[in-house]
């Protein structure tokens, strides 16, 4: 891409993989499964790292953004009211705890998904994805 003349990048870190409805259901856990987060904020940890060396071999005309999903996925989960959110441990769709993607098909949906974080047991909703967009744009980007 920088040869293509790219000169802006942004990566997006992963979530809070053990608030994840799937992996919160398939523990059997009432809250956020500690290893998994663990796990996600290690993995975000050695992209950042990347990203600044990425950008040090890039040069000075080169803008290299990390995008942080983690903290806002995982507040939304803790304190789904601060959002508007009324549900947080499961998803929209079928059960809310193992359908995701492909699964979705053919299952139904809840009535009112902006009350929901995750759509399905592992991608959020279109409102939740707002809410990450404009934390991305108001603290990464500027």
């Amino acid at each position: 891409m920088f040869n293509a003349g790219g000169r802006r990048f942004s990566v997006v870190g992963i979530p809070p993989l053990g608030c994840l409805p799937l992996i919160r259901n398939a523990l059997l856990a009432g809250d956020c499964a500690l290893f998994f987060n663990d796990i996600a904020i290690s993995f975000n940890n050695k992209i950042k790292t990347a990203l600044a060396t990425f950008a040090k071999v890039l040069g000075l005309d080169v803008k290299v953004v990390y995008a942080d999903i983690y903290e806002v996925i995982q507040d939304a989960v803790h304190n789904p009211s601060k959002y508007g959110f009324v549900e947080a441990s499961r998803g929209c769709c079928g059960t809310g705890l193992q359908e995701f993607g492909a699964t979705c098909r053919g299952q139904p949906t809840c009535s009112d998904p902006i009350k929901y974080v995750f759509f399905d047991a592992v991608h959020p909703t279109e409102r939740m994805y707002s809410f990450m967009a404009n934390t991305i744009v108001t603290r990464d980007l500027y």
